[in-house]
């Protein structure tokens, strides 16, 4: 018998069309009744869901074991809850979208999330996490919150952006993947631990309950509330703290590096155990600043900026080895001291430097640039280079200072309660208060004028400089002893005074009890036929024949930043010696670039500097007792 072909034909058809059906993804949807998600009772159709069907509950379904599916998508009336015990499971491949309700039942309920997360309803179970790779939105309707573990699962690198703000109750553990908060998204931890990389892009990163930050980086976010940090946590761009930022105490010490800017608006401490913090940028704190010790790293220069009443209150340090440059853009105030090691402190304009409680600075070099230093603790300075500092109220100063350019003395220079302290001085000492002894001898080093308008009743005044100097002494200078220096080499010496030999004056070194109104003149040395600079004591330099060095004027150096050269102008109204000099931050001298008698009129340098590194770099114009110093930038 013959088989009819065209009477087959709508067999085949209708079987191939029956199998592209049964093999290509479903929309199934519970009923309002709900049930076990394995039970074909459960879903419209009685068929239940496979992986590839993209699932809609409108009644309460109930996830027994691991089941999984393309896509959820649970209507207000839906819920999605896990059978009695452990160990159930809902993996879903794409997106889920709630406005009922996701929550544990009896045991903790676990949901494993492929694509964007949407909430508008009730998210409590015990944790969702994100699977597989690429990017996914996270969001919830105002006031659904998220109380639920987020986590990212095992081999899984998903980029999550929030499109609106969240607020989530649960630990957060983004380790392998990251979370970006877009435009005007904060972020919310209302309860738990926060770990993983957090983009914050400028949003709010606000502490409610008992949160915290645990082996995280947060990249330019803004911390409000009560920020507590435990193990290793790092800030990126810059970090701005509005609240209290704190290591977590139960957890123990806790160490931030912040790579970049340090905004500090609140408070910032320790909790009874260690709280370090680094910072590879600048600072600026309008509030408490009081953890366990801050440290500067990375970068050749910070700047520093402190709140009218803000004090940093925790040991402050630069880099021991590496010269690095720390700029006070504001008065600051010191409680625990300032370890510069061989760099440098520049205080701008209007930026006075005070020390107080136990702080003080035992190395490095402070360009005070005329601005007041204090020492108002029982801290002390020492082992370092001032350049133009006034010391004003009191300052207790320790083993070996250097003042270049000058010092001016307006409150108490006296040493420390545990050490002697040897002031050397290049430049006019000018004392207006007070210098004296404390538990231990000062000793001043003179290597160019003394203007004493105070007290001066010291262990030892030395008149060491190489060029005649002139000394004026007031009331007096009430010292134990009072040495000028011949500098002579010769074997036989006799100090003369106005031009008479002293006698018993015979030796290398003049030395006198102090010295009054009794001991004015003109004194030098003569030794085998050679004759000393001349120094000239009298009651005030005021009143000396010696001319007055007139003031100089210094124009910023042009171009600043600058490659491969830059132009430096000053001026003088009379003629003079001079000296221009350039120093790095550390107070090398680089380049003399002027040096000698230079006539009354501008007068234009060009500096072209040749085996330098990038970097800011200070010159300073000497004529006399006045100096001026500027700052040019080197740029390779």
């Amino acid at each position: 018998m013959t088989r009819d072909r065209t009477a087959l034909a709508p067999v085949l058809v209708l079987a191939v069309l029956l199998s592209l059906a049964t093999a290509s993804p479903a929309v199934i949807t519970s009923t309002p009744q709900g049930g076990a998600w394995t039970s074909p009772a459960t879903w419209q159709g009685g068929v239940v869901p496979t992986a590839d069907d993209d699932v809609i509950v409108i009644g309460p379904v109930q996830v027994v074991g691991t089941v999984a599916c393309a896509s959820l998508d649970v209507a207000w009336s839906g819920t999605v809850i896990n059978a009695p015990g452990w160990n159930h499971v809902l993996q879903v491949a794409g997106a889920v979208t709630n406005a009922g309700t996701i929550t544990d039942g009896s045991g903790p309920f676990r949901l494993e999330v492929g694509g964007d997360i949407a909430n508008a309803g009730t998210w409590s179970n015990d944790q969702t996490g994100f699977s597989g790779t690429g990017d996914r939105t996270l969001s919830h309707a105002p006031g659904a919150g998220l109380q639920t573990e987020l986590v990212v699962a095992e081999g899984a690198t998903p980029g999550i952006t929030a499109t609106t703000p969240l607020a989530i109750t649960g630990d957060i553990d983004l380790r392998g993947g990251s979370l970006l908060l877009g435009p005007d998204c904060s972020l919310t931890l209302v309860q738990g631990r926060f770990s993983g990389d957090l983009f914050a892009a400028g949003n709010d990163v606000v502490f409610q309950s008992w949160s915290y930050l645990a082996d995280c980086t947060l990249d330019d976010p803004v911390l409000v509330g009560d920020a507590l940090t435990a193990f290793q946590v790092r800030f990126t761009t810059r970090v701005t703290n509005t609240g209290l930022l704190q290591n977590l105490s139960s957890s123990g010490g806790s160490a931030i590096v912040v790579e970049g800017d340090l905004v500090n608006l609140g408070e910032i401490r320790n909790d009874q155990y260690s709280f370090i913090i680094q910072v590879t940028g600048d600072l600026v704190s309008e509030g408490d600043l009081a953890p366990t010790q801050l440290a500067f790293q990375g970068a050749s220069e910070h700047r520093l900026a402190l709140g009218p009443d803000a004090t940093i209150e925790t040991p402050v340090f630069l880099p021991e080895f590496d010269p690095t440059t720390l700029i006070a853009e504001t008065p600051l105030r010191f409680a625990e001291g300032l370890g510069l090691g061989v760099g440098t402190l520049i205080l701008e304009p209007g930026a006075d430097l005070t020390f107080t409680d136990f702080g003080g600075l035992g190395s490095g070099t402070v360009m005070a640039g005329g601005n007041a230093i204090r020492v108002a603790g029982t801290g002390a300075l020492g082992d370092l280079t001032l350049d133009q500092a006034v010391l004003a109220d009191q300052v207790a100063l320790r083993d070996d200072v250097t003042c270049t350019g000058g010092l001016t003395v307006t409150g108490t220079l006296t040493s420390w309660a545990f050490a002697a302290v040897d002031v050397t001085v290049e430049g006019l000492l000018r004392n207006e208060g007070t210098i004296t002894d404390g538990a231990h001898p000062v000793r001043l080093a003179a290597l160019d004028d003394i203007d004493n308008q105070g007290v001066v009743s010291c262990a030892a005044v030395v008149i060491a400089g190489t060029e005649d100097q002139r000394v004026g002494i007031g009331a007096g200078l009430d010292v134990g002893t009072f040495e000028i220096l011949s500098h002579l080499g010769g074997d036989t010496f006799q100090w003369y005074r106005d031009g008479e030999p002293l006698a018993g004056a015979t030796g290398p070194v003049l030395v006198l009890d102090g010295v009054d109104l009794a001991d004015l003149g003109t004194y030098q040395c003569v030794s085998d036929g050679l004759w000393s600079r001349s120094v000239e004591i009298s009651e005030s330099l005021a009143t000396t024949a010696a001319p007055a060095v007139s003031p100089l004027t210094l124009a910023p150096s042009h171009p600043n930043p600058f490659n491969p050269a830059t132009t430096l102008r000053f001026s003088l109204p009379r003629a003079t010696e001079v000296r221009l000099a350039v120093y790095d931050v550390a107070g090398r001298e680089v380049a003399r670039l002027v040096d000698g008698l230079r006539p009354a009129g501008e007068h234009t340098v060009l500096w072209q500097p040749r085996g330098l590194a990038s970097g800011t770099y200070l010159y300073r114009l000497r004529a006399g007792d006045s100096v001026l110093t500027g700052r040019a930038t080197l740029l390779k």
